[in-house]
């Protein structure tokens, strides 16, 4: 991935700027003004630029060149390292990278290089190497199998531990010696307990604080929680249009055999997915401290119509997790199939993006709909927004791919704890 993210596209912003080795536009028209590059050019590391080029470029470079060809092509590169970094790769999608490379490197002679001498350095030896990456995954597998974001976190990890300037290798030892230390005693007498303050949460287990039900066994509840919260009646009337659409029956029936009292939560963990927070608990953060917190309350989320049917819809939405509802049904009539039944519900406030899905396309939106309810396993993970020319742009990184990032150590310090309302959530 350093081909591609410390090298082709630095090349590619170069040239946008005017910036490449004193070479000019030449026959075509891709500069860009620089004043748009300022935030973005300095001090980019190779995970800066793999994050900001595959789900943000997109975004801000939309209607940014004198002629969408420049915008396409940039989009094309970026749709390939997605495709790339997949989790898994399939024989299919390995024949699509290829097919995808050799367009892009074509057009990128066409563009840039516009076959002319003068303007060779274009062709730089990253530019071919592009050709190549289909092969490395056929011979070594997926990328991130044989990639250097680990090595790089390790030795950031290392460096955290030098202290010496005459001695840094007996430094560097040291730090690698007590991290075996620490191991060993955890395996030999069972120290988990003792020792979690030494080390990051291992898979999906659960900490002290977090909470989880049977019914929902991907879905980890996390503090703050009220207890006894009473919804009003606005909440109350949205929770039972929920109940009419999935039982049927009447509004007010649900309404009077609501608990007068529920539980509402401030933050969810996805098992093997996103940290996220409500809009309820960030506000709650924000009376109580002066810290600036991330805004991770927005969420992707999913709703199949007519689920029993052959004909069944899937909707994918875009919105702000307002609250999380707990409480558990009567046993009245009313409720049907669902009579004592555990229900975890999100209170929602939906961004008006017509269905559509930002994992394949551009989606945009200005304004809220008005507040829905429904099921809390509905939400598939958190997404981040980027605000450009009076709009807001939903980055979604939901697909399985892998991120350019990587935990070292099972005794390097974590951040769980050292604040009980501030986590290490994804925006």
């Amino acid at each position: 991935m350093h081909l591609f993210l410390e090298n082709i596209v630095p090349t590619l912003v170069k040239l946008w700027t005017g910036q490449f080795k004193g070479i000019d536009e030449g026959k075509e028209q891709y500069e860009i003004a620089p004043h748009i590059w300022e935030e973005i050019v300095s001090n980019m590391t190779a995970e800066a630029w793999g994050f900001w080029f595959m789900f943000i470029a997109p975004a801000v470079l939309q209607g940014r060149f004198k002629h969408p060809k420049y915008y396409r092509h940039a989009c094309d590169l970026a749709s390939l390292m997605r495709l790339s970094i997949k989790l898994e790769i399939t024989q299919t999608e390995v024949d699509q990278l290829r097919d995808g490379f050799i367009k892009w490197v074509k057009m990128y002679e066409k563009f840039y290089y516009q076959y002319s001498t003068k303007r060779l350095p274009t062709c730089t030896l990253p530019i071919h190497g592009a050709l190549h990456v289909v092969a490395d995954i056929e011979n070594c597998g997926p990328v991130w199998v044989h990639w250097t974001f680990f090595l790089e976190r390790y030795c950031c990890f290392l460096k955290s531990s030098l202290q010496s300037r005459r001695h840094p290798w007996s430094n560097l030892a040291n730090r690698v010696l007590h991290c075996v230390y620490l191991t060993q005693v955890d395996l030999k007498f069972d120290l988990k307990d003792e020792l979690k303050d030494f080390r990051t949460r291992r898979g999906d287990e659960l900490l002290q604080h977090e909470q989880t039900h049977e019914t929902y066994t991907e879905q980890v509840l996390r503090p703050p929680c009220q207890l006894n919260y009473e919804p009003d009646q606005d909440l109350r009337r949205r929770i039972a249009l929920y109940f009419v659409d999935v039982l049927g029956g009447r509004r007010i029936d649900y309404m009077a055999n609501l608990p007068v009292r529920m539980k509402v939560w401030g933050k969810l963990r996805i098992r093997g997915g996103d940290l996220l927070r409500t809009s309820w608990a960030l506000k709650r953060m924000k009376l109580s401290l002066s810290t600036e917190y991330r805004n991770n309350c927005y969420v992707r989320f999913e709703v199949t119509f007519d689920q029993d049917s052959n004909n069944a819809v899937t909707v994918i939405q875009y919105g702000r997790l307002e609250k999380i509802l707990e409480f558990e049904t009567g046993s009245q009539n009313t409720w049907r199939g669902l009579k004592n039944t555990y229900q975890l519900l999100a209170l929602i406030s939906p961004c008006k993006t017509s269905g559509k899905d930002a994992l394949h396309q551009v989606v945009e939106y200005k304004d809220m709909k008005e507040s829905i309810i429904t099921d809390i396993r509905n939400i598939k993970a958190v997404v981040g927004r980027v605000k450009s020319r009076g709009r807001w742009i939903i980055v979604d990184r939901s697909m399985e791919t892998v991120l350019q990032a990587w935990g070292v150590s099972n005794h390097e310090g974590s951040n769980e704890g050292s604040h009980p309302d501030e986590d290490s959530d994804n925006e």
